[in-house]
C-alpha cells in the first residue's frame, strides 16, 4: 500500500500495485512461509504468534545481511 498525497503532503488516499508472482518467486517464499506459519502456530494466539514469526523473520534477514525491502526486491 502506498499513500497518495496532496500538494501539502497530506494523505488523501491509498493505492496498491499488484502483480502475479512467477514460479521461482513462489519456490523461494513457500518454505519461508511454512516456517513462519509453523512458528505462529507453535506460539498460539494471534498476538503472540505474530510477534514470534516477526522475530523469526527479522532474525533470518539479519543472518542474511538483508533488510526486508532488500529481500523482497531480490525475490
Amino acid at each position: 500500500m502506498t499513500p497518495s498525497l496532496d500538494g501539502q503532503g497530506n494523505v488523501v488516499g491509498y493505492h496498491s500495485n499488484r502483480r502475479k508472482p512467477n514460479a521461482d518467486q513462489i519456490a523461494t517464499i513457500k518454505p519461508l512461509y511454512a516456517q513462519l506459519s509453523a512458528e505462529e502456530r507453535r506460539h498460539g494466539g494471534a498476538k503472540d504468534g505474530l510477534a514470534a514469526s516477526s522475530g523469526m523473520l527479522n532474525s533470518i534477514l539479519k543472518d542474511k545481511g538483508l533488510s526486508y525491502d532488500e529481500f523482497i526486491f531480490a525475490v
